[in-house]
């Protein structure tokens, strides 16, 4: 049996060193999927992330990138959550669609971060 994992909202070291331009890989493949306005979305949010940290995102840099993930789901819940609240057309669809995969997302977290107890 795996014991349960309670999340803890602690913060994650700042990013250090890294590998590999996430935005870069991100904007390729959004690209060759003919998205290329929405590569450039990703590369402008990288640019404030730039100018906010001081780096850019990149792989391997020190942070689990699950939890980062995990922690941007719940912010995307909330901001899901207020448009439904605030709809005068009907979008409902965001919310339900985001908690699936914020549901995903913690259960992975919690199978990577668990210990078998007998």
């Amino acid at each position: 049996m795996l014991e349960k994992v309670k999340y803890d909202a602690t913060p994650q070291p700042l990013p250090v060193g890294g590998t590999i331009d996430v935005a870069i890989e991100v904007a390729k493949d959004l690209k060759a999927m003919g998205l290329e306005n929405i590569a450039e979305c990703v590369e402008a949010r990288i640019r404030l992330g730039e100018k906010k940290y001081g780096t850019r995102l990149k792989a391997h840099n020190g942070r689990d990138a699950m939890t980062d993930l995990f922690e941007e789901l719940l912010d995307a819940l909330n901001y899901s959550k207020q448009i439904q609240l605030e709809s005068t057309n009907g979008d409902t669809y965001f919310y339900p669609e985001l908690l699936k995969l914020v549901i995903k997302v913690k259960a992975s977290l919690d199978l990577k971060h668990s210990t078998k107890v007998e």
